[in-house]
């Protein structure tokens, strides 16, 4: 099979343990508790990794053939993001007039307008998107995905690598100032997001040239070693050396991830571990779309009346599988079904595949 046209599972297994990373993190902000997963926002580096290889699978080529490649690219990345970020943008609606969400903010009705538009609201000490934090990489998302339908397409192998060595420097320079990769969501370290996403963005699609290219050896791992490797490396900021959490985070999005990549992409997987993948794949979108809002109400009208009775990392493990649960039926009864919905209107129709990385 053309390597445009496969179904990477094994990618799509790492999205469904990336989005739980990001839950896990977003668990202990929420309930106020360090955990291990508080350098859990690495995933979204991983994600935009996945993104970089998964979209030039899946499109590159049909761009490169189109007479209108940004027109193609904005209907398929709106088609596959819009919907879910809808719906996380009401959830927050809802968070915000139970009180869940931080006082100080706009009116429910222009921040959800900046929400529904993907225009940050620039505000010191603020989220550039308090209903629903994680539209942040979202809108970077579109942005390189836009950047890809113009410039990127064109570029050699040999270019992209150069590319991508250079936005290794900010993306450095970004980690000691910060101390960390923990940016990009906030109007404080709004520009870090920009290093973050061009390093492994830029690095997924040229590991997918690589790859469809034959120029690398190919290099595969058990399923199972895979997708527990990317969580394991959050252990790493627990190593007694000095800023340790920059190494983390470094280490992470630098070495770990983009083998993680490369050799999940040459993975094969079984009947029964195929299905997992692919089930955590669907999954993983709906859950990184709907947690923080969720688990904001969770924190301020739910938990405090369960907590007493069965203590409080029992109602967040509840909550977590409860998270899953939903998220593969809003998948099921509403993601697909709308998505489907768009793509059969013949003013929006063209091929979404469903391997495309959120």
């Amino acid at each position: 099979m053309a390597a445009g046209k496969r179904r990477f599972l094994a990618l799509d297994g790492l999205r469904g343990v990336a989005a739980a990373m990001v839950l896990f993190d977003h668990m202990g902000v929420v309930s106020h508790h360090v955990t291990i997963f508080e350098h859990g926002y690495l995933a979204v580096d991983l994600f935009f990794a996945l993104s970089g290889f998964v979209i030039a699978s899946a499109y590159e080529q049909r761009l490169n053939a189109s007479r209108r490649p940004v027109r193609d690219m904005i209907r398929i990345r709106l088609t596959r993001l819009y919907p879910m970020m809808a719906l996380g943008a009401l959830v927050g609606v809802a968070a915000m007039a139970l009180g869940a969400e931080r006082e100080g903010q706009l009116s429910i009705w222009a921040t959800l307008a900046s929400q529904l538009t993907f225009v940050p609201v620039p505000r010191p000490h603020t989220d550039l998107f308090v209903l629903d934090t994680v539209a942040w990489s979202l809108m970077l998302e579109l942005a390189v995905n836009l950047l890809h339908a113009t410039v990127l397409r064109r570029l050699s192998t040999r270019t992209l690598a150069v590319l991508a060595g250079l936005s290794l420097a900010p993306l450095v320079w970004v980690a000691w100032r910060f101390q960390g990769l923990d940016v990009g969501w906030c109007y404080e370290t709004w520009a870090g997001g920009l290093a973050r996403v061009a390093f492994s963005y830029l690095t997924g699609l040229l590991l997918y040239r690589l790859y469809a290219g034959g120029r690398a050896p190919r290099f595969s791992a058990p399923a199972p070693l895979l997708l527990a490797a990317a969580p394991a490396a959050l252990f790493l900021q627990y190593l007694p050396i000095a800023h340790a959490a920059v190494v983390c985070d470094l280490a992470s999005v630098v070495l770990l991830y983009p083998l993680l990549v490369w050799c999940a992409a040459s993975a094969k997987l079984g009947a029964r571990s195929g299905t997992l993948a692919a089930l955590a794949g669907t999954v993983s979108f709906p859950l990184y779309a709907l947690q923080l809002p969720l688990a904001h109400i969770f924190q301020s009208d739910i938990a405090p009346k369960i907590t007493p009775q069965i203590g409080e990392p029992l109602a967040w493990t509840a909550f977590a599988f409860g998270m899953v649960l939903l998220s593969g039926y809003v998948a099921r009864y509403y993601d697909r079904p709308v998505r489907d919905w768009i793509v059969s209107d013949r003013k929006f129709r063209i091929a979404v595949t469903p391997a495309t990385a959120p």
